[in-house]
């Protein structure tokens, strides 16, 4: 059924309007049916514009008991946001998983809301509406512009431009703040757009700020805001080209200044405890372009403050100029700021970014020493009294304790709280008071000042108990601090043991919850074994405290004391007790806290977590989906859904050696496997990828599960066709190889009967290689993803040898066009070369004859065998070896001539790098534990092959730690199932009646003492046996 876009279907719109009105009746039927109406209408041509129409237009509004105008902004909103990226049936499918759903908009109904969704909005009077019609621009906008919507521009300006007509200006700059949004932290060309915007469009917004700028009413406070957070979404990341000049970023500058010195309505400064008015405060445009400015000032200071954050992009003559000019400028915004405080209402918002400015300063050499004179009295004055807890948090605890702990944990609502900025400036303040030979004095005495205040201070009246949880909660958050510094750790158990340790057993909820934070941000500093155990047992009993505030915090000190050794083998008879009562508190609670701690305790007790993996990982596989659902601003629940997979990994590593229990395992988290391999849950899907290489590792198994998220696996990193640059997770490939190489040994006739959609799995799997070699070559990705590529290709031709001839050619002429270019880089050579000597070992006489069809015999001859010293790794030398060994089966007469030329010197160095190979071998043999864990030591196999990278080389692995971390050593292939020198040694035995001639040449070509170290390699053959 169609609507059309222009609604000519009209009985349609009007059934839309009452299922909307319906899907919010107290009737749970009627309410069903409702929102099934809609659901199934998703699809119907010109859905999305009648969602706007029913939105804007006040004629769908007549008669109805609810208001089905925000209904059907919701609706369009979510349209926007989840299905509008969708471009056709088969390109939805390549991005979701089985059963996931998705809605093919049509393009005529996606043009027709382009076209005029800005028009219809300019009708709606309902703020809720406009909000939700806004997002929905900003959604598309990102996906849309300007290929498919270049007429916004042109809309923009001329909204913008109507100055008799606020409700455009205000429209025209709200969509203005989607387009900029959408170039927001590009660098280089791809921010050419946002220059050419802010050159046409801001000295109109400059005018339109002149002009209003001392207009206090509700609209000029809105329009004026709004220009300002143009100009900081424009600037902060990087200065855009018209404010680039002296004359140019004064204006910039002293328009922020002008923003932050204003006068401000006496209604909104007076001193309040009140939550209700803090939360309306700091919503109010007044407050917030004060923060936005502020905001821009720390980016700015951030990025040129300091001269030693100088790059070669930058313009000296301009970066010294802001630095030289604007740094005490800034400082001093900010302190006046955080000085106001003292006496006058602050947003929090404001005061934080403020706070941040101040201690930026403090970090940098060229104005360190403004403020740090001050610093005592600032700390004193200011700092101090914003780190206790408030009425609302004491409220919170007892009342909502969801919102405490979220408030306490949470980096989007403390990053720039005034709380953890006024500690980091305390922080900086007592490092800069450290020196090499005569310690912290400046330490030692904040110490001794909040022992003093300490020893003063009770819990009788509600001021006295919120400084003394101030100096506690100080404390606390010394624990970086305090981490290796051993001379400290006696006088900090004092303190707690004498003023912590008591409160645990308080009656008073949040003493005992800032005494089990003092435990666990502490607990390297309690030394004392009776002082661990007592205050662990007590910490224990907390665990079932009435305050659920309490339970968590005592989740996370009871983690961290029994994480030491000695207090490990106490509380071994109590886990599943443990265990029983952290599950309890995640069915009542979702926490990342909470979830971490879980996740430490199962590591503590790996080999005693068998009998309980099962439970855990249906809790947590529940937990999971739960975590999902918390509110999208909170990191909370994205970070608590990444721990609760960490969990599931760690269980799969402590009973990995149990097939039975693993594959039950991976049964139960097989639906939170799948959607990590989503964009929703791709946070997760190294973990992932783990768990599932241990499976392929340790039982030569491909499981349906495996088989089922392999297709979406090379999804995120190949994508569509039409997806130049990859898929939605590229930047995983590393975390993907030893995956990826187990299918390919393991899959057998499987990789040619598998399907994806009508393709065999290997064809989609060899497609998307091959596109993956292209993206590593011609977009700007680290050499990882080269690397990676060529891994995987190298087990792919090392594990099926005979089936895949009419590949070869390809995959050699790709891997040859890299290779001879200038900036390929070694260390990426080294891996094309390791490619070429598999496919030597796959079909030497092919690869001989795919390069004389290329004219690359001499090229590749050389690159392969001219170096041959730089192979140093055991995994390297072995695939080089298997390489040339499979040229031996040739005969002579089919070798190339530069092969044939050379066969002395390649023969000769072939016998090196077996004696090469042999002893490091044995020396990494005697180096290797017993039992050891594949994950835990995943990467000895691979550490020796950064010593192959020429100095410097390797800093790319370095910065991003990618291939270290993400390959596994959960594979082992048939260069590893053979050693090479036995191998050598079959081949060569065998050419003695295969290919005598060969034989022959290679026994006569070399010299008495090479033909010694032939005669050992055989020996230490039989030996190995």
């Amino acid at each position: 059924m169609n609507i059309g876009p222009d609604l000519s279907n009209a009985e349609i719109v009007t059934q839309l309007c009452e299922a909307l009105e319906n899907s919010l009746s107290p009737d749970n039927e009627i309410r069903r049916n409702a929102e099934k109406f809609v659901v199934d209408s998703m699809p119907m041509n010109g859905f999305c514009s009648a969602m706007l129409h029913i939105a804007t237009e006040k004629k769908y509004m007549e008669g109805r008991k609810v208001n089905v105008a925000q209904a059907a902004a919701i609706q369009l909103k979510n349209m926007a946001e989840f299905y509008w990226r969708f471009k056709s049936v088969e390109h939805a499918q390549s991005v979701t998983v089985p059963g996931e759903r998705y809605i093919i908009i049509q393009d005529e109904d996606k043009d027709y809301f382009r076209n005029n969704i800005l028009e219809l909005t300019l009708k709606c009077d309902d703020e809720a509406v406009t909000r939700q019609l806004n997002y929905a621009v900003h959604c598309i906008v990102r996906l849309d512009f300007p290929e498919k919507w270049p007429a916004l521009a042109t809309q923009i300006q001329e909204y913008i431009f109507q100055e008799e007509d606020e409700n455009k200006i205000i429209l025209g700059i709200e969509s203005l703040g989607s387009v900029c949004r959408r170039y927001e932290h590009e660098y280089d060309k791809a921010r050419d757009p946002l220059n050419e915007i802010v050159n046409t469009l801001f000295p109109k917004l400059e005018e339109i700020f002149g002009k209003i700028q001392d207009n206090s009413s509700a609209v000029a406070n809105l329009i004026k805001f709004k220009i300002a957070e143009l100009f900081y979404l424009t600037n902060h990341l990087e200065i855009c080209k018209r404010y680039h000049g002296q004359e140019e970023f004064a204006k910039l500058m002293n328009f922020f200044k002008f923003i932050i010195e204003g006068n401000i309505d006496e209604s909104l400064v007076t001193k309040t405890d009140d939550s209700d008015i803090i939360f309306k405060r700091k919503k109010s445009n007044e407050w917030k372009i004060k923060t936005i400015a502020m905001r821009f000032f720390l980016r700015t200071f951030q990025r040129y403050g300091n001269s030693k954050m100088f790059d070669e992009k930058d313009d000296k003559e301009f970066f010294d100029h802001i630095c030289s000019t604007y740094n005490t400028v800034m400082i001093d915004c900010a302190y006046a700021v955080v000085a106001q405080s003292q006496d006058y209402f602050i947003s929090p918002d404001l005061l934080g970014y403020a706070i941040k400015v101040c201690t930026q300063s403090l970090k940098i050499p060229n104005t360190k020493d403004y403020l740090l004179p001050k610093s005592k009295e600032i700390i004193e004055n200011y700092m101090i009294p914003m780190v206790q807890v408030t009425n609302k948090d004491i409220e919170d605890f007892y009342d909502n304790p969801v919102d405490f702990i979220r408030k306490m944990k949470d980096v989007t609502e403390t990053f720039y709280s005034c709380r953890y900025s006024a500690i980091e400036f305390i922080l900086v303040v007592l490092s800069l008071g450290e020196t090499p030979d005569q310690g912290n004095e400046t330490l030692d005495q904040f110490i001794q000042y909040i022992v003093d205040h300490l020893d003063q201070s009770s819990t009788d009246n509600e001021e006295a108990f919120k400084s003394r949880d101030g100096f506690l909660f100080i404390l606390e958050q010394f624990h970086l601090f305090f981490r290796g510094k051993l001379d400290y750790f006696p006088k900090v158990e004092e303190i707690i043991q004498k003023f912590a340790f008591p409160d645990l057993k308080s009656e008073n909820g949040l003493v005992k919850f800032r005494a089990c934070k003092l435990y666990e941000q502490l607990s390297m500093c309690v030394q004392d074994l009776e002082h661990s155990k007592a205050a662990s047992e007590i910490i224990f009993e907390l665990l079932k405290d009435n305050d659920i505030a309490v339970r968590i915090a005592a989740s996370g000190a009871l983690q961290k004391m029994i994480g030491k050794s000695s207090l490990k083998p106490i509380f071994a008879p109590q886990l599943g007790i443990i265990l029983e009562t952290f599950l309890e508190i995640m069915n009542d609670f979702e926490n990342e806290e909470l979830v971490n701690s879980l996740d430490r305790i199962v590591e503590i007790y790996a080999d005693s977590i068998g009998p309980f993996a099962i439970q855990i990982c249906e809790k947590v596989s529940e937990s999971y989906w739960r975590m999902l659902e918390i509110d999208e601003e909170c990191a909370e629940g994205e970070l608590g859904a990444m721990g609760c997979v960490t969990i599931i990994k760690t269980i799969f590593q402590s009973v990995q050696k149990d097939q039975d229990l693993l594959l039950r395992l991976e049964k139960i988290c097989a639906r939170v496997f799948a959607h990590c391999t989503t964009p929703d849950g791709m946070d997760s899907i190294e973990d992932v990828v783990a768990c599932e290489c241990l499976i392929m590792h340790h039982f030569n198994v491909i499981t349906e599960e495996i088989w089922g998220i392999a297709p979406q696996l090379l999804n995120v990193i190949i994508g569509p066709d039409d997806e130049e640059e990859g898929g939605f997770g590229f930047e995983h490939i590393s975390s993907m190889v030893d995956f990826f190489r187990n299918i390919l040994r393991l899959g057998g006739e499987q990789l040619w009967t598998r399907k994806i959609g009508d393709h065999a799995f290997i064809d989609v799997f060899l497609h998307g290689m091959k596109k993956c070699i292209k993206i590593t070559n011609n977009f700007d990705y680290s050499q990882t993803g080269t690397l990676s590529v060529f891994m995987i290709m190298t087990s792919f031709f090392e594990n099926n040898p005979g089936l895949i001839d009419k590949e070869l050619s390809e995959f050699i002429e790709l891997t040859i066009n890299e290779l001879v270019k200038e900036e390929t880089a070694s260390y990426a050579a080294k891996v094309m070369c390791e490619f070429l000597f598999t496919c030597l070992y796959y079909n030497a006489g092919l690869m001989f004859q795919v390069l004389n069809n290329l004219n690359a015999i001499e090229s590749v001859s050389k690159a392969l065998f001219g170096n041959l010293q730089q192979f140093k790794s055991i995994s390297a030398t072995s695939t080089v070896i298997y390489g040339i060994t499979s040229i031996l089966r040739l005969p002579v007469g089919d070798l190339p001539g530069p092969i044939k030329e050379e066969m002395t010197s390649i023969f000769t160095a072939l016998l090196d790098l077996i004696q090469q190979y042999s002893s490091a071998k044995t020396e990494d043999e005697k180096e290797e534990e017993e039992d050891a864990d594949p994950l835990e030591n995943a990467h000895e196999d691979e550490e020796d092959y950064y010593d192959d990278f020429p100095d410097g080389e390797d800093d790319i692995y370095d910065d991003e730690h990618m291939i270290k971390d993400a390959i596994l050593g959960l594979y082992k292939g048939v260069f590893e199932l053979t050693p090479a020198p036995l191998f050598f040694k079959q081949v060569f035995s065998e050419i003695q009646t295969t290919n005598a001639e060969m034989y022959e040449s290679c026994v006569q070509l070399i010299s008495s003492d090479r033909q010694t170290t032939l005669q050992s390699i055989f020996d230490q053959c039989e030996q190995s046996r």
